[in-house]
Parts: C-alpha cells; sequence; structure tokens
C-alpha cells in the first residue's frame, strides 16, 4: 500500500471539507452522442438540459458524432477545445459541463472506450482528460475555468495531490472497475436522476447544490446501478447557488431530505507517530468534525501508519484517487457497536471457543 504524509493528509482534509465559493460569470455546456445509438441517448440529452436550466446555466450544444465520422476523437476534441477557448477567454470565472450519453467499455489495454452502435469509439483519456486537467496544454492554474463531466455510462479519473486552484469532476453512472458490460442499461438514467434530485432540492427550498453531496444521495438511494464521483483536479466539488429561497429563512440542510451515507476508508501515512503526534492528530480532527462529519475511529502502527476514518460520503469522494487512500465500506446504517460496548477478548472466551 502507498502512502502520504502527514502534512498531505492535512492538506489534502481540510481542503475537502471547504465549500468551494466561486461566483461564475459564464458557463457552457455541450452534449456528445452518436448517431447510432441504442441506449435513448437524446432522452439523457434531454434530462442534461433539464439540469442546466433548473441550475439558472446556459443551454447546451447538442453535438451528435456522425455514422460516418471515421476520426470521432477528433470531432469531440475539437469542439471542447472550442469551448474551453471561449470560456478561458471570457472575462470572470467559467464552469463547463460536458455530457455523454451512450455505450462504454474498456479496451485491451484497460483504458475507458466511449462507442457506438456500429462500431466507432474514441478512448476517453485523450479526448476528454488530456486536453482538461493539470496536464492541459490549454488551462493552466491560473485559468479560471473549472469543468464538469457527466458520462452517462461508465467512468474513471484519478487526481494527485498537488494543490491546484481549477476543479474538474467527474460524474458517472458507474465505474469502469464494473466494466463487465456495456453502459447504460435501460434502468433510469444517472442524467434524469441528476436532474431529479436538483430539482428536489430546488422545490425544498435549498440555496445550494454541492455536485459531491448529489451524488451520495444517489448512492444511497440507488439498490443496483450506483453512480461515481470523482474529483480529477483541485480536491474540491463545485456548489452552484439554486437562488430560490428569498425569504430570508435560513436554507434547509441535507438532511431534510437525504438519508445519510458514510464513507470508512484508510489512510495510509509514511510517518511514525509519538504520542504527542498522536494527541495532536485527534485535537485537529476534533477542530475539523466541527465543521463537518469526520471522526478517527481507529490507529494502527504497521510500516506505516493505518488511520480508519469515517465521514459523509461527499468528503471521502473527493479524496478517492489518492494514494494512500481506500475505501473500506459504504453504509446507511452507521457503526453497529456502541462506543461503550468493550470489544471480545480471547479471555472473555470459553475453552470450547477458544479451541475453535
Amino acid at each position: 500500500m502507498t502512502a502520504i504524509t502527514k502534512q498531505e493528509l492535512k492538506e489534502t482534509l481540510e481542503t475537502a471539507i471547504e465549500r468551494r465559493s466561486c461566483n461564475y460569470v459564464n458557463s457552457y455546456a455541450i452534449s456528445f452522442c452518436w448517431q447510432t445509438d441504442n441506449t435513448n441517448a437524446e432522452d439523457d440529452v434531454d434530462h442534461f438540459q433539464s439540469f442546466l436550466i433548473t441550475l439558472g446555466l446556459h443551454t447546451a450544444e447538442e453535438c451528435v458524432i456522425l455514422e460516418d465520422d471515421k476520426t470521432p476523437a477528433w470531432t469531440v476534441a475539437d469542439k471542447l477545445v472550442a469551448i474551453m477557448k471561449n470560456a478561458h477567454s471570457s472575462p470572470g470565472a467559467s464552469i463547463v459541463f460536458v455530457h455523454y450519453a451512450g455505450h462504454g467499455m474498456k479496451d485491451e489495454f484497460g483504458e475507458l472506450v466511449f462507442t457506438s452502435g456500429s462500431g466507432q469509439s474514441f478512448r476517453v483519456y485523450a479526448a476528454f482528460f488530456h486536453l482538461s486537467v493539470n496536464t492541459s496544454p490549454y488551462l493552466d492554474d491560473a485559468s479560471e475555468v473549472d469543468m464538469v463531466f457527466i458520462f452517462d455510462s461508465f467512468g474513471c479519473a484519478t487526481q494527485e495531490l498537488t494543490p491546484r486552484k481549477r476543479v474538474v469532476e467527474v460524474l458517472a453512472a458507474m465505474d469502469v472497475q464494473d466494466a463487465t458490460v456495456s453502459a447504460p442499461t435501460d434502468r433510469r438514467s444517472v442524467t434524469a436522476k441528476l436532474a431529479g434530485e436538483v430539482t428536489r432540492r430546488k422545490r425544498a427550498g435549498a440555496e445550494f447544490v454541492e455536485l459531491a453531496e448529489v451524488i451520495a444521495t444517489l448512492r444511497a438511494i440507488s439498490p443496483q446501478e450506483k453512480p461515481t464521483h470523482t474529483v480529477a483536479l483541485g480536491g474540491q466539488s463545485i456548489c452552484l447557488p439554486l437562488r430560490t429561497n428569498r425569504s430570508g429563512r435560513p436554507a434547509n440542510t441535507l438532511s431534510t431530505w437525504t438519508p445519510k451515507l458514510t464513507a470508512v476508508f484508510s489512510v495510509h501515512i509514511f510517518d511514525q507517530f509519538s504520542q504527542d503526534d498522536i494527541d495532536e492528530l485527534i485535537a485537529w480532527i476534533r477542530q475539523l468534525s466541527r465543521k463537518t462529519s469526520i471522526q478517527l475511529v481507529r490507529l494502527y502502527e504497521t510500516n506505516s501508519m493505518c488511520l480508519i476514518f469515517e465521514a459523509d460520503y461527499a468528503i471521502y469522494t473527493k479524496l478517492a484517487g489518492l494514494r494512500g487512500i481506500g475505501l473500506i465500506c459504504e453504509t446507511t446504517n452507521g457503526n453497529l457497536l456502541h462506543q461503550d460496548q468493550t470489544p471480545l477478548h480471547n479471555s472473555d472466551l470459553s475453552s470450547d471457543e477458544k479451541a475453535l
């Protein structure tokens, strides 16, 4: 297991729990689907437009990749570069939404590929992520351009520990690691779920919506195909205003309309801890817990220090993909052992039980 340093843990956690406050002056969006599609992608495009309208953003350009297109990757990349160029050159902060509806699969090299019903395809990293993340030849860290990819298909992305000012997020119907069959199925699409959840929150009087929290809610209520959320760049999730609550009353909290999804995850740290280090870490976690739901539940000394955390799932997804961090489980039920329960020791067992 790879590991991080204690300082890297502090920086990433502190970044993850902070709401990303950004007043976007400009919004851009584009939706891609295939002409030879058999996944009802046109319905997902409509849901995507509804999602944008509910958020008060500009509607999306709709790009249908034609059946006779011999270079679909270039078609997609050219469209994306044009939007990124407009976003970068516009004064003020910009947000860009990129939507795809259709089939996805892993190729023979394990890379995520989007495919048409007639065999056309393009690699997702080359067409999308190479152009938008930290290696982007078009956007540097000073660019005021945040990006959200919504894949009504499989999705995957990793992130790095280097602090970045820009944010790039990926929301998808399923993780590519679950890609045993092409996605999506005939069940309700992730785009429809997103549009429905944002509309529900707006009607409930929410003043803002954070994308990581929306996905956490959808995972909690989705019995089978669980949507995924990854922060590919920036360590935070985009938070957008809904601008509906003008009554002067406090905004509704998430607990008003969502089941709580908790993530239990491990963090491996290079540093060896003294008792003073442990006491300082516990005090720091308590400070964090005043802002969000997070607690350190176990600490083990192995070849590295192994920390076990419980936190809102939306916090975990902002850390997922970083080295040294791994998900143990997610649950809506919480810890079934009460804090005052004493662990069962060997000395508590009968002689027959010890022999088992």
